[in-house]
């Protein structure tokens, strides 16, 4: 079979590439048998009995169709799935076979990292209901590695439960696999480029849309994480469950977050460039996908004395030395909240706090939704490496930019997406070189040698949990060959399959697109007025780098001349209408994340982006 051209290979075509090309190579080698697996002894190929062979296709929905987990080589293929032994039914024992075969580079203390978090526990003074989000540090892989996230904890539980979701780092693809384990059935959902896909099937892609690592609360104070406040019974729950290690909180777990989702973004934007997909590139900046919850609160129980930027505008705005804000007492909010009939309900039913009377807010208050980070860091990197810039982007972000979520103007301007004969290219020999990642791991793993084991720890624990005459009998020429091929390291002539393309981006690309835009909107000759006819003036009129922003500091200054009791008013019924459309998404898993009230308020209400009045669709 012809080899693809590189410029049109995607990561996971790569993947089927490197297997191909892989067991062509063992194939050939005259030295396969050279250790005693020939000739009466154990079969002159690597072991293929995996401890799960049962393992579900979940990428186009539930099926009864089976994945082949040796096409899996992400952490929890290498040492759950793939692994010798017995394949396990629960959370604990696939906590167990990690703890038992992903031993490399590992602190005992400090393998495993749980953060907590407790939509209720913080503002009823008292352990409640618990979610954790685990992470698992060994063999030299980023603290986004391994992830367990386990959830339905009481606070006096006494065991972590049986079924878990599961997301792994695929170093070999540059991306997450995603698993879930329910009633002892082990489900693969598919990885990051399956999520992202336009007609993926995956159930995990209804909350993971952008194929990476979610943490709604992810600035400070994080909302209902631990950080800038404890959760009363967090620490007890930890400490008395042994699977889940040690504690963090949500400043820890935020870092992780945004270091995965960098460089899954990497690797998302490389593909969308190469399959010359430019509607896919720029929907992150027209299109809400994703979302972020912000509050308001800067301690416990403090008062509410302004309402952030971000609660209104895209944050990409507040760029100045001073930030912008609405002004607020907190009387004037403690009154509008309770003309509102704001409360914190569970079930249907108002929470009732430890001092008898309904909770009618976060334990930080005033939440509201947010842009996501997710797409925020896909935009950033698209001006870095230009493909577009920054100028372009406002010009962008601007049009309806009282509504920096859900705002369907801005993306049904998608349409005007022009056709851009080339966006990059990337060469077979244009490849990101990943040698010297392995460079300290590798020891003497790549060559065949008399004794079981190679001095290179995590390779060898990577290797021997997958096949374990490595590590009992003797280190042949199989085993350096597992090296690559179960997604261990790269050695010497392997480093292909851990390569991701160098990508470069065509030249004048920004204008190109840009010019584009002028064209196609130019052509449908847009009603004054309209979002499309914002647009094209706005990319007709340079200096908007400096023009978008006043005009947005304009705005708040036009929020804050208003009478506070009514400027405030407006304000919450905005961010109450934007909660009713988070809540009507797959993100909000829980009623008490975010408060409800009695303001019926109708979808795409918004401000006013001069007057900062209430404009109702």
């Amino acid at each position: 079979m012809p080899t693809p051209n590189a410029s049109t290979v995607t990561t996971a075509q790569r993947l089927a590439l490197a297997l191909c090309g892989l067991a062509g190579c063992a194939a050939a080698n005259d030295d396969v048998d050279g250790g005693g697996r020939g000739g009466g002894g154990k079969a002159d190929e690597l072991d293929g009995t995996a401890a799960c062979p049962e393992i579900f296709d979940g990428r186009q929905g539930f099926s009864r169709d089976l994945v082949d987990p040796a096409t899996l080589r992400d952490p929890i293929a290498q040492f759950v799935l793939r692994a010798q032994g017995d394949c396990p039914d629960t959370f604990a024992e696939a906590a167990a076979a990690l703890a038992m075969r992903d031993t490399a580079a590992c602190d005992p203390a400090g393998a495993v990292q749980t953060a907590v978090i407790s939509e209720t526990s913080q503002v009823l003074g008292k352990p409640d209901r618990f979610r954790a989000i685990a992470n698992r540090s060994c063999g030299g892989r980023p603290e986004h590695g391994v992830l367990m996230s386990i959830a339905n904890l009481r606070g006096d539980a006494t065991k972590t439960g049986d079924d878990a979701e599961f997301m792994a780092f695929d170093e070999t693809l540059g991306m997450f696999a995603f698993y879930t384990l329910q009633g002892g059935q082990w489900t693969f959902h598919g990885n990051s480029h399956d999520l992202v896909a336009p007609d993926t099937g995956s159930r995990c892609a209804a909350c993971h849309i952008d194929g990476g690592m979610i943490m709604k609360e992810l600035d400070t104070p994080w909302l209902h994480w631990e950080g800038d406040s404890d959760t009363p019974g967090a620490a007890a729950l930890i400490d008395r469950l042994d699977d889940l290690g040690a504690r963090q909180t949500g400043a820890d777990l935020e870092q992780t977050v945004l270091a995965a989702n960098a460089e899954w973004t990497e690797i998302w934007v490389k593909d969308l460039l190469l399959e010359n997909d430019l509607e896919r590139v720029l929907a992150p900046l027209f299109c809400t996908k994703e979302f972020n919850l912000g509050t308001a609160g800067k301690a416990a129980g403090d008062g509410v004395r302004f309402v952030p930027a971000e609660a209104l505008v895209d944050d990409t705005f507040d760029a100045g030395a001073f930030g912008l804000q609405i002004n607020v007492s907190p009387e004037a909010y403690a009154a509008a909240i309770a003309d509102a009939g704001q409360r914190v309900q569970v079930g249907g039913a108002p929470l009732v706090g430890p001092d008898g009377e309904p909770v009618v807010d976060t334990h930080f208050k005033l939440a509201f939704v947010q842009r996501a980070r997710s797409d925020q860091q896909f935009v950033d990197r698209l001006v870095q490496i230009g493909v577009i810039d920054r100028e372009f982007a406002l010009d962008v972000l601007s049009i309806d930019f009282t509504r920096p979520v859900f705002s369907e103007d801005r993306c049904a301007l998608l349409e005007f997406v022009p056709s851009v004969p080339k966006l990059a290219s990337g060469q077979p020999d244009n490849l990101v070189p990943v040698a010297s990642r392995f460079e300290k791991l590798l020891g003497d793993c790549c060559t065949p040698h008399d004794g079981a084991g190679c001095s290179g720890e995590t390779v060898a624990a990577c290797v021997c949990a997958q096949d374990d005459f490595c590590c009992t009998e003797q280190w042949d020429a199989l085993c350096v060959a597992a090296v690559a091929e179960r997604g261990c390291a790269a050695c010497p002539g392997t480093e292909d399959t851990f390569k991701n393309p160098l990508v470069d981006v065509v030249p004048n690309l920004p204008e190109r697109i840009r010019d584009g835009f002028v064209k196609t909107l130019t052509a449908a000759k847009p009603a004054a007025g309209t979002p499309a006819a914002e647009l094209l003036a706005n990319l007709q009129t340079p200096g908007g780098e400096q023009s978008h922003p006043q005009r947005v500091a304009e705005f708040f200054t036009a929020c804050n001349a208003r009478p506070e009791a009514e400027r405030i008013a407006d304000v919450l019924t905005v961010i109450s209408g934007r909660r009713t459309e988070a809540r009507s998404t797959p993100l909000i898993e829980h009623e008490a994340s975010l408060p409800v009230d009695d303001l019926d308020v109708a979808r795409g209400t918004t401000l006013d982006p001069k007057t900062c009045t209430l404009v109702e669709p």
